[in-house]
């Protein structure tokens, strides 16, 4: 039995009204949108004109302050105003389209890479944050389960997910390079790595060899899904921190990879369990080259294979984390890049997903919360007295 109760005809027609004004108001503003766009595009296109006449331009002048006959003074101060032009210029190709890396044109094409609204951005990190923890808790738990019970179709598939992950690891992080992330390039470099690492891992036969590296992996799978755990949580507050400071860019992720200003105490803590597992893939590639040589197993190239990318990946690691460690106790920082700030764009402040909301360019920083506690002794004094020297 129905329970519909009917609509008069007056309820009807103030609906069909209310549908025909609100399709007519939605077609309007769609035309007005078509109309902004297109202008935007030919506005684009004739700028992208004049910043490449604007560069040779300034090519050809260096060239020719270079054989210019004037004095030397008049050369240094020229020299100067061209290479203060060069660096605003250099900020102007953020605001253009991007392709990114050359191999991920290679995999997708020369598409435009590049976000141009604050909050898009801030959308894709916390996107990519949130897939970096969760690969976490997978090779955590995935490599204690295949520690336990010993099922090849487990061992593929954990594989294969694995070359999934790392691979979209690295296209994520090249598209938030290209978005003003300072990712080193070897961490990248690092994630195409474990993709080959994890598909020899997938093309090796069950042999004895095989039989007996195996829970060996996967307890070093563990080892280092704790560490990863442990890096993100502390550095996630860590770049919060340092974003509403000001200190870097609103575009850094949290983990060891993006700038030396990430560095603090409990970081350094961590230094150690950090070097401890990078020791541990050299040890273990080591013994795995051992093995090919000395057993004579030649037919089982994987072996020496995962041993090469393990040798590889422990020496790429160390040395690129005690760079990023000694460049922040020298106090080297990476210079904040302005146009990727709210302001750049709109002139006013935008709170964004992760951050809170910012002073305009000039002012003064925002007072610290309980949620900046966690900061160094040393990083709180430094920016009291660099409020007061404004002042």
């Amino acid at each position: 039995m129905s329970t519909e109760i009917p609509l008069t005809e007056d309820v009807f027609q103030d609906e069909l009204e209310k549908f025909r004004r609100v399709h007519e108001e939605t077609e309007e503003a769609m035309n007005k949108y078509k109309r902004i766009l297109k202008e935007f595009n030919n506005v684009q296109e004739n700028v992208q004109k004049k910043t490449l006449e604007h560069r040779k331009q300034t090519k050809t002048m260096r060239k020719v302050i270079k054989f210019a006959q004037v004095s030397p003074e008049l050369k240094a101060e020229a020299l100067q105003e061209v290479k203060d032009v060069e660096t605003t210029s250099n900020s102007w190709r953020s605001l253009f389209p991007s392709a990114g890396a050359f191999i991920v044109k290679l995999l997708i094409g020369g598409c435009n890479l590049r976000m141009f609204k604050p909050d898009s951005r801030q959308a894709y990190k916390m996107e990519y944050n949130t897939f970096r923890t969760f690969h976490s808790y997978f090779i955590f738990i995935a490599n204690i389960i295949l520690l336990l019970v010993d099922i090849p179709l487990l061992d593929l598939l954990y594989f294969i997910i694995n070359v999934y992950f790392y691979f979209s690891f690295a296209l994520r992080e090249h598209i938030l390079k290209t978005n003003g992330s300072h990712i080193r390039t070897w961490w990248i470099l690092h994630h195409y790595l474990c993709v080959a690492m994890f598909t020899i891992y997938a093309l090796y036969p069950r042999t004895d060899e095989y039989v007996k590296i195996r829970p060996y992996s996967f307890m070093m799978g563990i080892y280092e899904g704790i560490v990863h755990f442990l890096q993100a949580r502390y550095q996630r507050h860590r770049v919060y921190t340092l974003i509403t400071l000001r200190k870097i860019g609103d575009m850094e992720v949290p983990n060891q990879d993006s700038t030396p200003v990430h560095w603090n105490n409990n970081m350094i803590r961590l230094l150690p369990f950090l070097l401890l597992g990078d020791t541990i893939q050299l040890c273990y590639g080591t013994v795995l080259m051992m093995d090919y040589f000395k057993n004579r197993l030649w037919s089982e190239w994987q072996l020496v294979a995962l041993g090469l990318v393990f040798l590889i990946l422990a020496f790429g690691n160390t040395i690129t984390t005690l760079i990023t460690f000694f460049k922040s106790q020298g106090g080297k920082k990476v210079k904040y890049i302005p146009e990727w700030s709210p302001q750049f764009f709109y002139g006013t402040a935008v709170p964004s997903p992760t951050t809170s909301p910012v002073p305009q360019h000039g002012g003064p920083p925002p007072a610290l919360s309980p949620a900046t506690e966690s900061v160094d002794t040393f990083n709180r004094v430094y920016h009291r007295e660099r409020t007061k020297n404004k002042s």
